[in-house]
């Protein structure tokens, strides 16, 4: 399914438009974007932080974290560290896996609930 160029409004097919929308949610302070505060990236927080294995983990993390949470089309396989100094730059690269149609790989129900009477009845999917 297509998106949308953030800037011309042409249309962005397949993996392009996954990686325009990790930049945006890996660009954007959480609680930015009016109605969906939810959705941003905790680690731009981080940013100035001297660089060191703790900051690395933290990175990885919060960057697997985004791509979980907020891109089903994408699935973090790998990371490659590259670089990283003292001042905290840090270039890494990532392996992804593409998932055109990643709403078809989510589990649509692993429980059913209902209500009878007073009660509120949770059973395990068959």
């Amino acid at each position: 399914m297509p998106g949308i160029h953030q800037e011309t409004g042409a249309e962005l097919p397949g993996f392009d438009h996954v990686l325009q929308s990790l930049t945006k949610i890996f660009n954007t302070f959480q609680g930015e974007r009016i109605e969906r505060e939810w959705v941003g990236n905790p680690g731009l927080r981080l940013l100035g932080e001297l660089g060191s294995e703790v900051s690395l983990l933290r990175w990885h993390n919060i960057v697997w974290l985004l791509i979980t949470l907020f891109e089903p089309r994408a699935r973090l396989q790998r990371f490659y560290p590259i670089d990283l100094t003292r001042e905290g730059n840090y270039t890494m690269q990532m392996d992804l896996e593409y998932l055109p149609f990643g709403h078809r790989n989510w589990v649509q129900a692993q429980a059913y609930i209902s209500v009878q009477g007073n009660e509120v009845v949770v059973k395990r999917a068959a």
